[in-house]
């Protein structure tokens, strides 16, 4: 049985019904995986919401409101009472649905034992456990989170813990009794995990023979024609800076707002499928990744922009500009990295499937396609 712990910002980064929370769910199904997760984040991950939705509704408040005051020169209270049962439907919502992503993973939330607190203050008073320096009062939650963890350590001679906070992360993986790993794609990774997913599907004939043909070249041609005629399914993608790696390649001193947007259909090469993973008996999710030419939006400052030697050999448009700041847009060549889950009306047949997934065949009626574009990488800029 293998013991993971989930941080919070795991929880924000999946949200309860991601392709990796099914996955999860499989291993739990199998008895082969038991999932913890401390109270402190389930605090923290509910509060995060509740504050944003929270934002969010007084802004659109505040708008109307001033809306009113300027057409009808007085406010509407009875839009202001409809947003505040708003926010507090959305709490319960919220809980409601933590609760119910608990009870479906049969997860085990660890409660915060008051008399921890004492070890949480040595470690603030001291530096010492999981915070950055003494007295550092935003690492407190962490600390707390941390004593979870210890207890686990207690009564187990291994445990694996997800959680994307290189800090934190550096402090506990010194325990040669804890794996850490910065995602569940990472987990999945593990060779005992890769193992035990490929066994449970290994039972199952249909599944090993279309994940053969999912990894195949014909399918790989199938995809292809497929991004390269289903326009919609790229057209509209955006991607923000902390999606993008490699931006240290835009060479610049200062730069801000990197932003991905149009990425060149009849440009598309070089896919590559890296995980398959059946969901369910007509559910199969996808990873791939695939080269392009993609418009590359971001900001710069005057020394930059007036740079010769830097931007000899650029090719970058002007959007906007004002002397101090300018906003630029350059082609570069990019490689995407995204998901692409495939649902069957019926349950996968591989004689089917090799029938609908051919070139030029994109009318598979009782096929669902749906693409999403997770990560980008820069190559080179595109001349």
């Amino acid at each position: 049985m293998k013991r993971l712990f989930l941080d919070t910002n795991i929880l924000c980064q999946e949200g309860f019904s991601s392709r990796n929370m099914k996955v999860l769910m499989l291993l739990v199904e199998a008895d082969q995986l038991k999932i913890y997760v401390s109270e402190i984040s389930k605090r923290e991950f509910i509060s995060k919401y509740i504050v944003e939705n929270d934002k969010a509704l007084d802004e659109y408040l505040t708008k109307v409101k001033k809306l009113n005051r300027v057409f009808s020169g007085k406010s509407d209270q009875s839009l202001e009472t409809l947003l505040e049962r708003e926010k507090k439907s959305y709490e319960e919502t919220i809980e409601d649905n933590f609760n119910q992503w608990v009870k479906v993973l049969k997860i085990n939330i660890l409660n915060f034992i008051p008399e921890n607190i004492y070890s949480v203050m040595n470690d603030y008073f001291s530096g010492g456990g999981v915070f950055s320096n003494i007295k550092n009062r935003n690492d407190i939650p962490d600390s707390m989170i941390h004593t979870s963890i210890t207890m686990l350590l207690q009564r187990y001679e291994e445990l694996t813990v997800v959680i994307n906070d290189n800090k934190f992360k550096t402090k506990i993986e010194k325990n040669p009794k804890i794996c850490a790993v910065k995602s569940l794609a990472d987990f999945f990774k593990l060779p005992d995990i890769k193992n035990k997913i490929e066994s449970l599907e290994s039972v199952n004939k249909v599944a090993v023979e279309v994940k053969e043909y999912f990894f195949g070249i014909k399918f790989r041609d199938f995809l292809l024609d497929y991004l390269r005629n289903s326009k919609e399914s790229l057209e509209f993608i955006c991607l923000e800076q902390e999606q993008i790696y490699n931006t240290d390649k835009l060479v610049f001193s200062d730069y801000w707002g990197v932003k991905l947007e149009s990425p060149t259909i009849d440009k598309i090469k070089g896919i590559y499928i890296s995980e398959v993973f059946m969901l369910s008996k007509n559910i199969y999710s996808i990873d791939l990744e695939f080269e392009t030419i993609a418009s590359i939006n971001f900001a710069i400052g005057w020394s930059d922009f007036y740079n010769k030697k830097l931007n000899f050999y650029r090719s970058f448009d002007v959007i906007s500009g004002d002397g101090e700041v300018h906003e630029v847009l350059e082609r570069w060549h990019v490689k995407l990295y995204g998901e692409i889950q495939i649902e069957c009306e019926d349950n996968f047949n591989l004689d089917y499937i090799k029938q609908s997934f051919t070139v030029g065949n994109l009318s598979a009626s009782k096929f669902i396609l749906k693409l999403e574009i997770k990560a980008a990488e820069l190559i080179d800029c595109y001349r």
